[in-house]
């Protein structure tokens, strides 16, 4: 995807979701969601999922969802976290913790000068549990977390491959 498209993207969150507009404790909005959009761009091309997720703007949020994925008839989903720092810890608004529409993994990402790394992962039920750190921003915590290798993940999706090549 080209810069200048996740530089649309990006604008188009704002523009539909008012809450989205404002500059706080982590920058910019603009600069947070072209941060956000080039963790998802990252995701989606080390997975060959493609970008219609990504493209799809809609007003309100995406429900803790960014990706699902369907591997052996069993719908996934993915919540992609992505920073602009080093670090291993998940920034996650508290509410997050509905699991009724909490996403089945979370994946972090790290933006930093444009380039994206994908850390690592781990389900939401055991980053309940870690350690959370409370932040300035009262809706937001810091859960220090261990994350999984994005191996296993590869295995996972490597999975859905074979199975879509058999099928």
């Amino acid at each position: 995807m080209s810069e200048k498209e996740i530089e649309f993207i990006a604008q188009a969150r704002i523009d539909l979701n008012t809450d989205m507009r404002n500059t706080d404790h982590y920058g910019p909005a603009l600069a947070r969601q072209i941060c956000g959009v080039r963790g998802e761009v990252a995701f989606a091309d080390k997975y060959g999922l493609g970008y219609e997720q990504i493209r799809a703007v809609r007003r309100g949020s995406d429900g803790g969802i960014d990706f699902e994925v369907f591997i052996g008839g069993v719908r996934l989903t993915f919540d992609v976290k992505t920073r602009d720092a080093s670090g291993n810890d998940l920034l996650v608004k508290a509410e997050k913790f509905s699991f009724a529409t909490c996403a089945d993994y979370f994946v972090l990402a790290q933006c930093i000068d444009k380039r994206v790394t994908l850390i690592g992962w781990e389900d939401p039920k055991l980053v309940q549990c870690m350690r959370v750190e409370k932040l300035r921003v009262p809706t937001h915590v810091r859960r220090l977390a261990e994350l999984r290798p994005m191996r296993v993940l590869d295995n996972l999706m490597a999975l859905r491959d074979r199975q879509a090549q058999s099928a």
